[in-house]
């Protein structure tokens, strides 16, 4: 319901923007990948607007509305109009004049046509109005329909436009159910070595947006069949049926991360998976992740399945990154491991517990401590409120009274 209300309000204020372009004079609908998912009844997370309305116009129409105006992409027809609710990007229409794989020259023209011509797929060359009429020019609905997935116009020319394309096709795969036909496939195919031209950075995050979706199976199998996957990540190792089912129950924040540690199983060197994390640039958070999965990895294989030991490896994710261990791992390895299926319920069952006390309030003051125990301000009293959180985390004591109590008992052997 949060989600619906937060779009309405989004969706709102972007016809607002197009009736702003307008009366002013311009022509503007919403484009791509926000008409999209209104036609396939999702929610979209954003609104992105075309019109005829060059950069320079378009903010100095809602400047003198006092509205911010970010030139986050000027250079290339490309303004964010910042309001109450969201930020809209708003793009003059354009053509390609030249392109070489990574980059495109363009020119700003007039054409709602054109202008969905140098877009990637069907499905996201599509125009909607305010009053909700959709423009499209390639049967972008149709396609939908029938889950097929087409680049727009000619697919070599599409990918030579920009090779990282390739990559795009099999995440929009995996994340709509749209299957691309033999023709597509293999024009992919004969292409694929064009992804040498891409940026490392650019090529990670079409492969996590691919990881996080929920069936991968059909693209993730065809990126290794077409030896794509051996192009950009050469250590990867194909997953099961079962994987990506078990990861699939994964929280998608940490899905793509959990997969990613699936597919480099064989990376057990922690030196190889530090280059390894280094090479395909992964974020700090995404790097700690992907090493509590590699310690994971290790322990199923080397130690006894017991809860003492789950529960020791528990401590050791959650240092690296909070919740992943529960949330992330768990869910994963239970039905990788279902030989460990009881022993990980039941650590599952005391790390839910240990989450709540980590994030329950201590139910003692400060001022309770300092007075009861005469502590003034300083490492003293910083050493006994330490103490006194790790025996409430560890469950030594639940009520206040109870905590003064255990307190008490234990006070001298406290030492800054």
């Amino acid at each position: 319901m949060e989600s619906q209300l937060k779009s309405d309000r989004l969706y709102r204020e972007a016809c607002t923007i197009l009736e702003t372009l307008e009366q002013h004079g311009f022509e503007a609908r919403f484009a791509g990948g926000c008409v999209r998912d209104r036609i396939l009844g999702r929610i979209p997370k954003d609104y992105d607007l075309a019109c005829t309305a060059k950069p320079d116009e378009v903010c100095t129409i809602f400047r003198q509305k006092n509205m911010k105006v970010v030139p986050t992409g000027i250079d290339h027809g490309t303004v964010t109009v910042v309001a109450k609710f969201g930020a809209y990007e708003v793009t003059t229409l354009r053509k390609d004049v030249s392109t070489d794989g990574r980059h495109a020259q363009v020119v700003f023209g007039n054409s709602f046509e054109e202008d969905a011509l140098r877009r990637d797929f069907t499905m996201n060359a599509m125009f909607e109005d305010r009053h909700g009429q959709v423009f499209d020019y390639f049967q972008g609905q149709e396609h939908l329909s029938k889950k097929e997935l087409h680049f727009v116009g000619d697919a070599r020319q599409r990918i030579r436009e920009d090779f990282l394309r390739i990559l795009r096709l099999f995440r929009f795969w995996a994340r709509y159910n749209c299957s691309p036909n033999k023709q597509t496939l293999q024009a992919v195919e004969e292409l694929a070595a064009g992804l040498a031209q891409i940026s490392q950075e650019r090529i990670t995050q079409e492969l996590i947006g691919l990881l996080e979706a929920g069936d991968i199976e059909q693209p993730l199998s065809q990126l290794f069949s077409s030896q794509i996957m051996v192009m950009i990540m050469p250590d990867a190792q194909p997953l099961s049926r079962e994987e990506i089912a078990a990861s699939a129950k994964v929280k998608i924040e940490f899905r793509a991360v959990v997969r990613l540690s699936v597919l480099l199983r064989q990376v057990t060197d922690p030196r190889q998976l530090e280059a390894l994390c280094h090479k395909l640039k992964l974020s700090r958070k995404q790097h700690r992740m992907l090493e509590a999965c590699n310690i994971w990895g290790q322990a199923v294989a080397q130690v006894p399945a017991t809860q003492a030991n789950f529960m020791a490896l528990a401590d050791q994710c959650e240092d690296m990154v909070e919740d992943f261990f529960l949330d992330g791992l768990l869910p994963a390895w239970s039905c990788l491991y279902p030989e460990h299926r009881s022993i990980i319920n039941k650590a599952r069952i005391t790390e839910e517990t240990k989450r709540y006390l980590r994030k329950a309030p201590l139910p003692i003051d400060t001022k309770d401590i300092m007075v009861k125990f005469n502590i003034v301000p300083g490492p003293r009293l910083g050493a006994v409120k330490d103490r006194l959180i790790e025996s409430f985390r560890n469950e030594s004591w639940h009520t206040r009274d109870e905590g003064l109590a255990w307190l008490e008992e234990h006070i001298q052997d406290i030492s800054e």
